[in-house]
């Protein structure tokens, strides 16, 4: 699938902020927080409304769980055994953070 973009549909949203979302709230957040606005694709034999990649971060600084920080923060991982946990829990860190349209 090289050169398609990928949507995310307001469920598929909703499960990745673990929050209640409506298309419709997503509608009006669009023009109201002025992320990138959703678009019609294909999904099967339907036309299905959905939100860009690009969109997520922006939609996560409104509707995620996880708030800016008012100050920069340096965050360390540490565990005295070795093995791939702190790369794991690393790598799923910065992927919440960016989700929420923070900078890792």
């Amino acid at each position: 699938m090289a050169g398609q973009q990928e949507y995310f549909s307001s469920a598929k949203i909703s499960k990745i902020f673990n929050e209640e979302l409506s298309e419709e709230e997503l509608l009006l957040a669009e023009k109201e927080y002025a992320f990138p606005p959703s678009q019609r694709y294909r999904q099967g034999a339907s036309l299905v409304r959905g939100w860009p990649l690009a969109a997520l971060p922006y939609i996560g600084e409104r509707y995620g769980r996880l708030k800016k920080f008012s100050t920069p923060v340096a965050i360390s991982v540490f565990t005295t055994k070795g093995g791939v946990l702190k790369t794991t829990l690393t790598l799923n860190f910065a992927r919440s953070i960016a989700l929420h349209g923070m900078k890792t």
